[in-house]
């Protein structure tokens, strides 16, 4: 700065106490101007690229479930709750003189006060510390929200990978019912084809037997009738030879 900053007590007790001195401006310090302040051109050229990550141990594979039911896969899981910390280093935010984070938390304790005192409390914060300015916050500020956009946009992605993996199973399951509805359905309309060939067969059968019985029945019959013609015939020849004995018998008789 091109003027020694004073310290912190003489800055913030300049706020309460009057002097002859010109006041302190009351112009408004607004975090959100700042930041829209600041040009992009003033972030210096940094990859955000995250650095990669060490491989995970493998997995042991677990045994699979016994049929006839199967457990279901464990699809995966979207990870929350990530520090921020980690996001930030993820991201390759750099090391700021003054964290924004700080500036935030000063700010909270103030919150009682008129907004005019917490701006001018942060401007003689500011000037009582050589090793920090303004705009160092606010660079970190912008670092820390591009940072956690990437951060959200990674996210999403979780989401959509998640999603698209949901409707590719979603859309085999379909595919696999589709298939057994119609291999079960062509299993049925044999069934029922062979069946009616059956009952057709059945019908048949009991014509066939039907017939079968009725032709028994008429030879039965028919016997029965040659049988009593038989009878008669036989015993009208009885009666022919009873009469020849019954007269000539006694004439028969040995003397």
């Amino acid at each position: 700065m091109a003027t020694q900053k004073k310290s912190w007590g003489q800055a913030f007790t300049s706020l309460f106490v009057e002097t002859d001195s010109e006041p302190v401006s009351t112009d408004s310090i607004d975090i959100d101007a700042l930041l829209a302040g600041t040009s992009s051109s003033d972030l210096p050229d940094v990859d955000f690229e995250a650095p990669s990550a060490p491989a995970p141990p493998p997995i042991p594979p677990q045994a699979a479930a016994p049929p006839p039911v199967a457990a279901p896969a464990a699809g995966p899981r979207l990870e929350i709750g990530q520090p921020l910390k980690e996001f930030y280093t993820n991201y390759g935010v750099p090391a700021s003189p003054k964290t924004v984070e700080e500036i935030i938390l000063f700010l909270q304790g103030l919150q009682g006060m008129p907004q005019t005192v917490q701006n001018q409390a942060l401007k003689a914060m500011d000037e009582a510390d050589p090793n920090w300015t303004l705009a160092d916050v606010v660079l970190d500020g912008r670092y820390k929200i591009d940072a956690l956009a990437k951060a959200k946009l990674a996210v999403d992605q979780q989401v959509q990978a998640v999603q698209a993996s949901a409707a590719a199973e979603v859309a085999e399951h379909s595919a696999y019912l589709d298939n057994a509805q119609n291999t079960i359905s062509a299993q049925i309309a044999s069934l029922q084809e062979q069946i009616a060939e059956l009952e057709e067969l059945l019908v048949a059968e009991k014509r066939s037997v039907a017939t079968q019985q009725a032709a028994a029945e008429e030879r039965a019959a028919s016997i029965a009738l040659d049988a009593r013609t038989e009878h008669e015939r036989i015993d009208n020849e009885i009666k022919r030879i009873t009469r020849i004995v019954d007269v000539f018998g006694p004439m028969a008789q040995e003397p």
